[in-house]
Formats: C-alpha cells, structure tokens, sequence
C-alpha cells in the first residue's frame, strides 16, 4: 500500500513532468470546437467588452465545457489573442485573395482600399481596438500583437505569446 507522503510525491513528479513539455492545446480537442469557442468568444467580447466576458459565458455559448475551453486556449486573454488573429486574418486572406487575381493595377488598388476603409469602419473592428486599448494597459503583448498583424507585420506568422 503507498503511503499518503509516496503519493503524492510521485503525484507532484507527474505534474512536473507535465509543465515540463509544451502541451498542444488545439490537438486536444476537435476543430469543430475551437472554431465554436472563437466565434462564441468573438461575440460577448463585442457585446459584453473583456471584462465583463467570462469564460462561463463564452463556454455556455459555444455549446462546450470549460473544460474543453480551456484544453483549446489557455485563458481568456489568449483567446482575446486569437480572436484578433482570426478577425485580421479573415481580412488579409480577402485582400492576398485580390493581390493574387490577374486584375488590372488601376482596378485592383481601389478595390483593396474599399476593403480596407470598410473593415476598419466596421463596428466589430472599432469594438476590438477599444478592448486593444484598454487591455493593452495590463497587457502589453495583445497591442503589439494587434499591431504584428497589421500592415507592416506578417499577418501569416502566428501571434507569439
């Protein structure tokens, strides 16, 4: 029979094992998940703001446990991050989409400014920069990532965190 000091020896041993290697949280759980969570996270961030957001909700939204929230994303920060990730990468596949067509120069241009102006019109891209601003004061990573991702970052490039 183990003893309650053995235990829980060999019990702290598994956990330091597991904070030693890197855990892939998106292989954890189907993509079906991940994609439900964002687009829940994505909604009561713009109708709630951040703080005001907690993970209950966004878990209750997307159909999931918090459990299953928290094996697709670390906390709710990192899920802020991927949410901007996603809403800039949706922007910029649209206008790599228009760069790539065989469309004329003097057509092409203003095309990508209308979807530039609109995107940054948005009211979901207005609510985003105020969560930004704001987070960014106990944050500093989410704005330089939201900045990273801009035009003069590399959109394809995965935020670092």
């Amino acid at each position: 029979m183990q003893s309650v000091f053995s235990w829980q020896a060999s019990r702290s041993g598994a956990c330091m094992k597991s904070m030693q290697k890197p855990i892939d949280r998106a292989a954890e759980t189907p993509p079906a998940h991940r994609e439900r969570i964002l687009n829940a996270a994505t909604q009561c961030f713009l109708e709630l703001g951040f703080e005001r957001t907690s993970t209950a909700e966004i878990a209750r939204r997307a159909r999931v446990s918090k459990r299953e929230l928290y094996a697709c994303f670390e906390d709710k920060r990192d899920l802020l991050s991927a949410v901007i990730f996603k809403s800039q990468d949706e922007m910029q596949t649209n206008l790599r989409k228009l760069w790539m067509s065989q469309g004329d120069l003097e057509e092409v241009l203003p095309e990508a400014a209308r979807i530039l102006h609109k995107f940054i019109l948005s009211e979901k891209f207005g609510k985003l920069l105020r969560i930004v601003a704001a987070e960014s004061y106990h944050n500093p990573k989410i704005a330089r990532q939201f900045y990273d991702l801009g035009p003069n970052g590399d959109a394809r490039r995965p935020p670092v965190t």
